[in-house]
């Protein structure tokens, strides 16, 4: 075997490998996640713990809470198709919660 074919046959085994792992880690498409709680059946929600004294990370504009993290936040709901709650709390007190 030339040097040549073995290095392309060694590329193309890893190929091989790298996709079949890659498709062992796709989502099986029944929407059956266990995220913080919400099993299959359950109220899809999902919580944000947000800070909202941060322009332009976080903030409260006319009653809602806006910033870069909060359109982040509606990004990954309506991608996981999960309902959104932003739960206001203060910023020495996130670790805590989050960890309770």
């Amino acid at each position: 075997m030339t040097p040549l074919l073995r290095t392309s046959s060694l590329s193309l085994g890893l190929l091989v490998i790298v996709l079949f792992t890659l498709a062992g880690c796709a989502d099986p498409g029944n929407g059956s996640y266990n995220v913080a709680g919400n099993g299959p059946g359950s109220a899809r929600l999902l919580r944000v713990g947000i800070t909202t004294n941060a322009p332009p990370i976080a903030y409260q504009t006319s009653g809602q809470v806006a910033g870069l993290e909060a359109e982040f936040a509606r990004g990954l709901a309506a991608y996981t198709g999960r309902k959104l709650k932003f739960v206001e709390i203060s910023w020495e007190a996130q670790i805590p919660t989050l960890l309770s």
